[in-house]
């Protein structure tokens, strides 16, 4: 009985959230940003109200991903080391699967801007094929004083704040407008993509054994 008690309080909240969308008169999210949609940048609602009018919460979320990857690398656990060589359907999967992975991460960050995607899909895909390649013994993990794995890993915050900062010379900080808001958001993506997998594949080559 204990280990329900925390759904308790998450369902209640899934309760309460679908009482207010039934009342009359809530707007669904679409039509409240319609206005201000085509000066976005971006034609998928929520790609528009995560990297734009809301982009403070984005940069969190990205803050939460490296708090988690720092609070591991305090732990002092060593990253992983598979000794021997992988095992033959492993290595054949990684073969298969590595090419569909690269496109399918490619094809999310790009659909981002019209259809459901963006950047946390796009890296989690890439994680799962460095991870993939790690099991199948065909990538070496970086240690965490890697300084190209450090780039990689601040690359997402570092250029969303950057941008933020040109940006908000004319307008507020973290808000695009014009016709600066495509590539100022693309720019944003592309290097949260790269950070988001990086945090998550040495998450991976920290967790216990």
């Amino acid at each position: 009985m204990r280990e329900l008690l925390p759904v308790l309080p998450i369902a209640g909240l899934g309760l309460g959230l679908l009482a207010e969308g039934r009342r009359a008169g809530v707007a669904p999210l679409p039509p409240l940003i319609a206005p201000a949609l085509e000066a976005s940048g971006v034609s998928n609602p929520v790609t528009a109200v995560l990297l734009n009018f809301r982009a403070w919460d984005t940069l969190l979320e990205l803050a939460v991903l490296l708090l988690a990857l720092a609070a591991s690398w305090t732990l002092g656990v060593p990253e992983r080391s598979l000794p021997g060589p992988a095992e033959p359907l492993v290595d054949v999967l990684a073969r298969v699967l590595l090419p569909p992975l690269l496109v399918t991460a490619l094809y999310l960050l790009w659909i981002g801007s019209k259809a459901p995607g963006g950047a946390f899909q796009a890296g989690a895909t890439l994680a799962g094929g460095a991870v993939l390649l790690f099991l199948a013994r065909q990538l070496p993990w970086l240690p965490g004083e890697s300084g190209p794995l450090r780039a990689g890993i601040a690359a997402g915050p570092a250029i969303f704040l950057l941008v933020g900062c040109v940006t908000g010379l004319q307008t507020p900080l973290l808000t695009y407008r014009g016709g600066a808001a495509f590539a100022s958001i693309l720019g944003i993506e592309v290097a949260a993509t790269v950070s988001i997998a990086a945090i998550l594949a040495a998450l991976f080559a920290r967790s216990p054994r």
